[in-house]
């Protein structure tokens, strides 16, 4: 029998929180409680008014909403992000309050407190795979809005994700801004090139490897030369031991080789170690 007060209905579910709230809020507890009052003052709370939506629940660091249409959710998430963004350009990196938002589509029970079932819980799952200013929405969600909205969508094809039993499509909907600052924190650090000033804090362990790199080089000559010598005297056995034993080494000593010969290749100091030869 169905529960008393209970209403089960399909809703598209919004669910959004602070990226780094815990960090903001050690930082400084006053200053980011004010920064979130803001943000739901001027701009959640009557965003998802004029979509129609209302917000069912705050979570301390976020919210949940839910709309009467899954396009209502998107562009009101879309529109949200935007002005949360714009609000972010005058504030220090570090004082950002970024959201990341998860949208989903399907049934759900209502009652006079909260909402509740399974496609509440895909959009707090999905808010987790979102960037900080970014929005990340179902393949349900995307398979409804794809041609309704005029949106850039990244495929993140299937995502396994905590007390969720099937692997969820998802797709992210995000500013250029955000990808921008996604690829910078995604590219590798560039390495420095060696300097005399970087040696001296180091100590020589540069000049040290470079003068390993070229006493291998010698001794891979060396045991090419005896093997050589050694076929042409017939010992053929012997002779093909030790070519084999420097073929796996032959491929990087013959780069560093070049790199010596044309003087590119400096140790620790800065000298070529052309000169050593």
């Amino acid at each position: 029998m169905a529960d008393r007060g209970v209403e089960r209905r399909l809703a598209a579910i919004l669910a959004a929180d602070v990226a780094d709230y815990t960090r903001l809020m050690e930082t400084d507890e006053d200053a980011t409680i004010d920064a979130w009052r803001s943000a739901r003052a001027q701009i959640i709370d009557p965003k998802i008014a004029s979509f129609g939506g209302r917000i069912v629940k705050h979570t301390g660091d976020g919210f949940l909403a839910e709309f009467p249409t899954v396009q209502d959710a998107v562009r009101c998430a879309v529109e949200m992000q935007a002005e949360l963004g714009a609000r972010n350009a005058t504030v220090a990196d570090d004082r950002r309050m970024d959201f990341r938002i998860g949208i989903n589509i399907g049934d759900i029970a209502v009652d006079d407190e909260d909402i509740y079932g399974d496609g509440v819980n895909i959009a707090a799952r999905l808010e987790g795979l979102a960037d900080p200013g970014g929005i990340c929405v179902s393949g349900d969600v995307y398979n409804q809005v794809r041609k309704r909205l005029d949106l850039s969508f990244e495929d993140l094809g299937e995502q396994r994700v905590k007390n969720i039993a099937e692997p969820l499509v998802a797709y992210l909907i995000s500013p250029p801004d955000v990808r921008a600052r996604r690829r910078r924190t995604r590219e590798p650090p560039v390495r420095p090139k060696s300097t005399p000033q970087a040696v001296a804090a180091v100590g020589d362990g540069g000049e040290v490897s470079e003068k390993r790199r070229l006493s291998a080089i010698i001794l891979c000559l060396l045991i090419g030369l005896f093997g050589g010598h050694r076929f042409y005297l017939g010992y053929k056995g012997s002779a093909y031991l030790q070519l084999f034993t420097i073929g796996g080494l032959s491929l990087w000593t013959l780069a560093d080789l070049v790199l010596l010969l044309t003087g590119e290749l400096t140790d620790g100091k800065g000298r070529t170690l052309k000169r050593w030869l």
